[in-house]
């Protein structure tokens, strides 16, 4: 991914067992955010006054510019954003992203009408043979089927035999102008299949991600709702 290796052994780190979300990492440290990633995030808009100050040195006074002051701390150090989401370094731009690919575990988004397009359409296409049943492998996937709305998708062999170690990787967003939006009450979506709708979900979902149990699948989800209704007394 031409990495250097120190940041290559960061990003190894970040991406050990990270597709499973059960699984717990003894000695994992965990952090209290307090609004301030939440904040400091939010101060990631081009031109942002306090985000400069930061950069520079030349931290202002105030609520906010303490909090976004220490949401940047974290950012760069407990919490390890700053492994996926480089804002410069040596011969870096602040670009907040280091663009590869990595599986972080982001659960499956039932609300995606995607699920749902299991059956042929009235030209006879089937946007989704999978139904509910889809696992988005990211580039593992097309690496080894290709563009799954580009059928015959040309596959190149050479690259097939690096399928298996990019199972579900994504390619890591730029996080500038995160929580730019058009009016205040606009609801954004995060991650590549819009799961998140707020920062702040997202800190949680990385301070539980491996210590809660595993999420179901979202067929035995199904099953199991279906199994209700079949046993709902009439009336």
């Amino acid at each position: 991914m031409g990495l250097r290796p120190a940041r290559a052994a960061s990003r190894r780190r970040a991406d050990a067992g990270s597709s499973r979300l059960a699984r717990s990492r003894p000695g994992r440290r965990h952090f209290r955010s307090d609004g301030a990633i939440d904040c400091r995030l939010r101060g990631l808009c081009r031109g942002d006054v306090v985000y400069l100050e930061v950069r520079r040195g030349t931290r202002g006074q105030g609520a906010v510019h303490d909090a976004r002051a220490g949401g940047y701390d974290l950012f760069r150090g407990k919490a390890q954003c700053n492994a996926c989401h480089r804002d410069g370094g040596p011969g870096e731009d602040p670009l907040f992203t280091d663009f590869t690919a990595s599986n972080i575990g982001t659960p499956a988004n039932p609300r995606l009408p995607y699920y749902a397009e299991d059956r042929p359409d009235a030209l006879g296409y089937v946007a989704n043979p999978a139904g509910s049943s889809f696992i988005d492998s990211g580039v593992g996937n097309f690496l080894t089927q290709g563009q799954l709305l580009s059928q015959p998708s040309a596959v190149d062999q050479r690259w097939v035999k690096l399928a298996p170690g990019n199972q579900a990787r994504i390619q890591v967003p730029t996080l500038r102008n995160v929580d730019k939006r058009p009016y205040p009450a606009f609801v954004k979506a995060y991650m590549h299949n819009g799961y998140f709708t707020s920062l702040k979900a997202i800190v949680h979902f990385y301070n539980t991600r491996d210590v809660l149990p595993r999420c179901q699948s979202m067929r035995s989800v199904k099953v199991r709702h279906a199994g209700r209704r079949r046993s709902r007394p009439t009336t």
